[in-house]
């Protein structure tokens, strides 16, 4: 090789080594017709349908998020009377001059206890199908929170299991889907149920939360394992609890510096556990005190 042909080839240019400019493929383009939706825009759409859906899942039993709960005119035409709204920090008492309502602070959490103020809730519905009315029960989206109490309701009416309950809800709204958490708890209450009878139980009076400090319910007390039959250990002077034997009396033990008005919420949550578990008759011991008061 010459030293002029070796030196045209060692003289190429760099840049004409490089790769060619490729155009940007924006997939923003191309048509999407026929493109299947995504499970994410699946279930937007299915919420979105759902939203403004008053569902009617047992006879004058309503279920549905706020959308539907803020809409008189959806109310007036299924005929709502009353309203049971679980969400009382994000959704107001839209109707109150017209509608009766119970209104709940319940968080959509695992973690939240919706076995202190389900006997309340049922005793509600009840009472409102009972007395001829109709009753909307709701939350933010009608998912979960509100839809474990309906399906809780049609347990105890109905007598069915979880599973069936649910899978029939669930074929109403198609949305409905309690969070583990409720799930779990009302597996435990269906099997607690079950055995209502069988076994010594001890609530404690106390507040429901924070945002709702006036509304006293009853709160299922643990034993401790080094001290599992000595339940007086935890009875507080200032403070009602209500102990449930196996096939006698319901008891309610009154402080002797105890507020009147948890003595009151005792009683009702008495009161509750004979109706849903059909426990014994209700009797009131002060502290203090030898003579028992029977009330019902």
């Amino acid at each position: 090789m010459n030293q002029e042909s070796a030196a045209s080839t060692s003289a190429v240019s760099p840049t004409a080594l490089q790769r060619p400019a490729l155009r940007t493929l924006d997939l923003r383009s191309l048509p999407v017709e026929d493109a299947a939706p995504s499970e994410t825009q699946l279930r937007r759409q299915k919420y979105l349908f759902f939203e403004k859906h008053c569902s009617e899942v047992s006879a004058g039993l309503f279920l549905s998020g706020d959308y539907v709960a803020k809409n008189r005119e959806t109310l007036r035409q299924a005929g709502v009377t009353h309203v049971l709204n679980c969400v009382g920090f994000i959704c107001k008492e839209y109707f109150k001059d017209e509608l009766t309502y119970k209104t709940l602070y319940l968080q959509d959490t695992p973690a939240e206890d919706i076995l202190c103020v389900l006997y309340d809730c049922l005793d509600y519905i009840d009472s409102a199908l009972h007395s001829g009315g109709r009753i909307l029960v709701h939350c933010s989206q009608g998912v979960s929170r509100s839809a474990t109490l309906v399906i809780a309701y049609i347990m105890w009416r109905s007598g069915k299991p979880y599973d069936e309950v649910f899978a029939a809800v669930k074929a109403v709204r198609g949305v409905a889907n309690p969070n583990i958490g409720f799930t779990c708890q009302l597996l435990q209450w269906q099997k607690r149920a079950a055995s209502a009878k069988s076994r010594m139980r001890m609530y404690r009076i106390a507040s429901h939360c924070v945002h709702a400090p006036n509304y006293l319910v009853p709160k299922l007390i643990t034993p401790p394992k080094q001290y599992p039959n000595n339940t007086h250990r935890d009875l507080d002077p200032r403070g009602a609890f209500v102990l449930q034997t196996p096939g006698g009396p319901t008891y309610v033990w009154r402080g002797e510096h105890c507020p009147d008005a948890y003595v009151a919420a005792a009683h009702r949550a008495a009161c509750h556990l004979r109706k849903f578990e059909g426990a014994g008759p209700v009797v009131e011991v002060r502290q203090g005190k030898a003579d028992c008061e029977r009330s019902g």
